[in-house]
């Protein structure tokens, strides 16, 4: 003999398991969410296949430090779209000083001009935000007084998520 479930039973029963199948979903999708787009210090995790920053260059000296650095852009990425870090060997984000800027050197003429400028303790571009991002533009990492050797080993370039076809994204370079 067969027991039969009364219907009234049945749907309590599908409805109960419908819920936990969504709740399952609901909190593996919520989980995922939470995943930062990039990875933390640095490492890098490509921002499409042509984007790199080169090796930097040491400029300046006592009270003028600075690196510049060459840059492959992807195709359509302008300058607001990008935000700078810098970290120590520990990954740990290396708080900026004042007078911590990027200025985007420009290849035409006048040679080497400043077209777009970023500064690290308001987290904006001052100006520039709007210019697309070509080969030959070089980066120019303005330290000030700042001497970052034994402080920060890694200079970290984040792209917006909307960022391009790629979308966002990070690269990086060793600070020699």
């Amino acid at each position: 003999m067969t027991a039969r479930v009364p219907a009234a039973k049945a749907l309590r029963y599908g409805l109960v398991a419908f819920a936990v199948a969504v709740g399952i979903v609901g909190v593996a999708l919520w989980g995922s969410l939470l995943q930062p787009t990039s990875p933390p210090g640095p490492v890098g995790c490509p921002c499409g296949s042509g984007m790199a920053i080169g090796t930097p260059s040491a400029e300046g000296g006592p009270g003028n430090y600075s690196y510049v650095m060459g840059f492959t852009p992807s195709s359509g990425l302008t300058w607001g779209e990008a935000r700078f870090e810098i970290t120590s060997s520990t990954g740990q984000v290396v708080s900026p000083s004042p007078n911590w800027t990027v200025h985007i050197l420009g290849s035409g003429s006048p040679a080497n001009a400043t077209i777009a400028t970023f500064g690290f303790q308001s987290d904006s571009w001052s100006s520039g935000d709007h210019v697309l991002a070509t080969s030959g533009q070089s980066i120019d990492l303005e330290l000030g007084s700042t001497n970052l050797r034994g402080l920060a080993d890694h200079f970290l370039m984040f792209i917006a998520p909307w960022a391009g076809p790629e979308g966002g994204g990070m690269v990086s370079t060793a600070l020699p």
